[in-house]
């Protein structure tokens, strides 16, 4: 009985072992395509994700999010990037004009807009970016200019409004614009500013203003296939398929505007 009770026992481990086995290889057999991309396309490309492994099974898709800035620098320093998505023009060209996007393989995607934001139970309330000066706010957030673009376009707004060096004593820089929304959330901040399309999904935060497109520089969504990528038939593929009707779908569906 206890022979028995040994044999099945050592049988299901064998089975085990070799489903394991067998997942693992499934798995090598898969193309593993990393694409850095600025964090506020992140909703829309978890989906995009979704929907493209689903119709092409072969191929894995994994995201490296952060500034679109640190991003190219990371790039430029040499990381295994197959796809690079920025949220602003200047970080982009950058990488084309040092030879790292194939100039064959890129474009813009989508665009945004920019806007002044406030937790719902703020009890400092504020209508216009003008407002910021006010003195019971004390803090607002902004990505930082030098590596986030939504912390450049904010501060083309508050220049072109005469604010800049008013509220530079208030002003929180953020290392993206998801934690720019993140302290506004918690009430960290008395106020932030932001793409559009990050808090649209959130009821803890509310939009006073969007910014005028005649005050900062038009914000867009440049993407592209990296010259050096291990993997560039994929890495075309799915640029491809990001470029197309599908996934502008899904984009416009988080609020991004297809300039197209």
């Amino acid at each position: 009985m206890k022979s028995r009770l040994l044999i099945s026992v050592l049988w299901l481990l064998m089975l085990i072992l070799l489903v394991s086995c067998s997942k693992d290889e499934r798995e090598e057999s898969k193309e593993a395509l990393l694409i850095s991309s600025a964090v506020s396309m992140k909703g829309a490309l978890e989906e995009i994700k979704s929907v493209y492994e689903k119709e092409n099974q072969k191929v894995t898709i994994q995201f490296n999010y952060g500034s679109s800035g640190a991003l190219a620098t990371q790039i430029s320093q040499g990381a295994p990037v197959d796809v690079y998505i920025s949220a602003a023009t200047e970080p982009f060209e950058k990488l084309v004009q040092a030879g790292k996007i194939d100039r064959d393989f890129h474009s813009t995607i989508a665009g945004n807009k920019l806007v002044l934001i406030q937790n719902k139970n703020s009890g400092t309330r504020i209508s216009r970016f003008e407002e910021l000066e006010r003195t019971d706010l004390e803090k607002i957030a902004i990505g930082t200019p030098e590596t986030v673009p939504a912390g450049k376009y904010a501060r083309e707004v508050l220049e072109n409004l005469d604010l800049w060096e008013r509220l530079k004593g208030k002003l929180v820089l953020t290392k993206d614009v998801g934690q720019v929304a993140s302290y506004v959330e918690t009430g960290n901040v008395d106020a932030g500013i932001v793409y559009k399309t990050d808090v649209l999904g959130t009821d803890k935060i509310v939009i006073r203003e969007e910014a005028a497109e005649s005050l900062h520089s038009p914000i867009v969504y440049p993407a592209g296939v990296l010259e050096d990528s291990e993997n560039k038939q994929q890495a075309e593929q799915f640029y491809k398929f990001l470029s197309g009707k599908k996934a502008s779908a899904i984009l416009e569906e988080h609020g991004f505007l297809i300039l197209k």
